[in-house]
């Protein structure tokens, strides 16, 4: 029997070999079909698999790497800390532990000076500032103030939950150090390195009184002026920090090393709040996590559930969590935002 099977195979393959010859053009065509059957079956299958990580981080682009946002709705702030502890009460700590918090200076308040304007003055910040208002003895035209947005982020926290987990370490901005974004960087011809000033309101306008917020009252002038460097120049999206549809001109700080930088070279502030009691008048760097202009939170289990790409089973896991921060923040102060679900 086996022998027969040699046989027989051995005459197969002789015929077949005749066949190619006789008709090598139908043959090229029948492999080249063959081949390309086997690929297209090949990418749809490899398409269909990684279609979901395909939309999220195309969605991800557009709004930022977050799942749900609040903001107060008749008040300045959030108390972050307050809310963590109101959730785990609540049995949400898993909730709780995929949130973080930000501070926003509008840009109805937070201004900057380009580079040009520093290095006319040698970056001597001395009499710019005359009772609480900017007076520029010469280089006016170098000197015009530009509207921005200045978020103070909490790097460590945002890195733990995966808010901008792409975000590169070494570009995490140090004390006197901000982040520039791209456009920005472009329009005014800003480079890694470069010094400028920001001049914004601790107050941060009428509605938002940080100021006496931290227990400082009677603050004659609320503004502050401060140098601070390049330290990175990133785009619109800030590796999933931000959506490039609402990120326009805006610099980022540490929030860990955010107010101390202040109020270091801004006497009139410090003054005022040793004089009120705040002996360590240098120690601010978790204020702004206690006063939250945004707070930010992440699905459990976020990548498996957008991998299923049921829409409803999403919606369904997104509006739950949202009504749980509702329910334990409350519903008339609370403002929600899902980006990612529209």
């Amino acid at each position: 029997a086996l022998s027969t099977s040699k046989m027989s195979l051995r005459l197969d393959l002789k015929f077949s070999e005749k066949e190619i010859r006789r008709r090598a053009f139908n043959f090229a065509i029948g492999v080249i079909a063959c081949c390309i059957t086997i690929f297209v079956a090949a990418t749809v299958s490899t398409v269909i698999d990684i279609a979901p990580i395909v939309i999220l981080k195309q969605t991800e682009s557009n709004e930022g790497q977050y799942d749900i946002q609040i903001t107060p709705r008749n008040a300045p702030y959030f108390n972050y800390s307050a809310i963590v502890d109101t959730l785990n009460e609540r049995n949400l700590g898993s909730i709780a532990r995929l949130s973080t918090p930000r501070y926003l200076f509008n840009d109805t308040q937070s201004l900057f000076f380009t580079t040009t304007c520093v290095q006319k003055y040698g970056g001597n910040l001395t009499h710019i500032v005359d009772k609480c208002e900017l007076r520029f003895a010469q280089h006016h035209h170098e000197c015009k103030s530009h509207l921005s947005s200045l978020w103070i982020i909490d790097f460590e926290q945002e890195k733990k939950i995966g808010f901008g987990a792409r975000f590169p370490t070494n570009l995490i901005p140090h004390k006197g150090e901000v982040v520039v974004n791209w456009k920005l960087a472009v329009s005014f011809e800003i480079e890694v390195g470069d010094a400028m000033w920001l001049y914004l309101d601790l107050n941060n306008g009428a509605q938002q009184n940080l100021l006496s917020s931290l227990g400082v009252h009677g603050v004659t002038c609320s503004k502050a002026l401060f140098a601070v460097s390049v330290a990175a120049i990133v785009d619109e999206t800030a590796f999933g920090k931000f959506g490039s549809e609402a990120n326009q001109f805006t610099f980022i700080m540490s929030s860990a090393n955010f107010l101390p930088h202040v109020l270091e070279h801004n006497t009139h502030l410090n003054y005022t709040m040793v004089a009120q009691g705040d002996g360590d008048n240098h120690d601010h760097a978790d204020e702004l996590r206690e006063l939250s202009t945004n707070i930010f939170f992440m699905l459990p289990d976020r990548l498996p559930t957008y991998l299923t790409l049921n829409y409803h089973y999403i919606l369904q896991q997104t509006n739950y969590l949202s009504s749980q921060i509702a329910f334990a923040v409350g519903f008339p102060w609370t403002s929600i935002t899902t980006p990612l679900i529209l």
